[in-house]
């Protein structure tokens, strides 16, 4: 992960053909390199990657709304990250991030439009700060300013929002508030909408296998994307809001945005799961 000299994490990819003597070969060699290992299955952008793109997409999707680039990334900076979306994009590289979207369509059917913007960044030489253009300006290798996207996203212009709320039948109002309230997580609006995308991918990438426990997850998000530490990466926080709030607030995410917010099977068992063990009160 980048930077390689600073991240912890590799990822140790086991496919069917896999014996165990190589994982534990792998395993060992990582850790003789100083690093952490954490054992995902051969799927489209594995774990990181792909927990990490819809985040990376809704920043995306949130500047082609009109959102201000700097408020995106101070936001994500107060929640505990390192850098906000937007910076890493840049520091990446556009072009990789480009590349690696790609490479996720079949498991993120909504990220059409991010990958055309992001496309026609590349084919413009606006790779990031290598380049000196990307979402921001760079001048000698530092940040001046924030570059005009608008005559590119006039060509791939998102609605706000792509269904609305009268569209999708009533919405479970649930811990006493009414449909369509955001329960008490902690967070702000836009820090929602960005978190929120994390803490579903890596629900489905439990139920798919992806990582067979969800300390795996959190070790990886928290080891390869500097996922805020203090917070315990995507999983933790998920218990730690509770899965009932988080599938509520989904839902509300849904009517104001679409569909790509729609919970996953695991978060919604988790829910269910949460209330058979509530105490029944007589």
């Amino acid at each position: 992960f980048n930077p390689v000299h600073r991240m912890d994490l590799v990822e140790v990819v086991r496919t069917s053909n896999t014996s165990d003597d190589t994982v534990n070969a792998l395993l060992k060699l990582v850790r003789r390199l100083g690093k952490t290992p954490v054992i995902t299955s051969d799927s489209p952008g594995f774990l990181v990657n792909r927990v990490l793109f819809p985040y990376i997409g809704e920043a995306v999707r949130m500047v082609m709304e009109g959102a201000d680039v700097e408020t995106i990334d101070r936001e994500v900076k107060n929640f505990g990250m390192p850098m906000g979306p937007i910076e890493l994009i840049d520091h990446v590289g556009i072009d990789v991030a480009w590349h690696v979207a790609g490479t996720l369509e079949s498991v993120l059917p909504d990220s059409q439009q991010v990958i055309r913007l992001l496309g026609q960044m590349v084919a413009r030489g606006w790779m990031g700060r290598k380049s000196g253009h990307g979402f921001y300006v760079y001048h000698n290798d530092r940040r001046s300013g924030t570059n005009d996207l608008e005559c590119l996203i006039d060509e791939c212009r998102v609605e706000t929002a792509s269904r609305k709320s009268d569209d999708l039948g009533p919405l479970p109002g649930v811990g006493g508030a009414p449909a369509g309230t955001f329960l008490p997580d902690g967070l702000t609006d836009i820090q929602r909408r960005l978190i929120y995308p994390m803490i579903n991918e890596t629900g489905f990438c439990m139920q798919e296998g992806v990582v067979s426990e969800t300390w795996m997850a959190d070790l990886a998000m928290v080891l390869g994307t500097g996922f805020a530490p203090f917070r315990g990466g995507p999983m933790t926080m998920a218990e730690s809001i509770g899965p009932e709030t988080v599938v509520n607030n989904m839902h509300v995410l849904i009517a104001r945005h679409g569909e790509r917010f729609k919970p996953s099977a695991w978060l919604v068992e988790q829910r269910s799961a949460g209330r058979k063990n509530e105490p029944v009160v007589s």
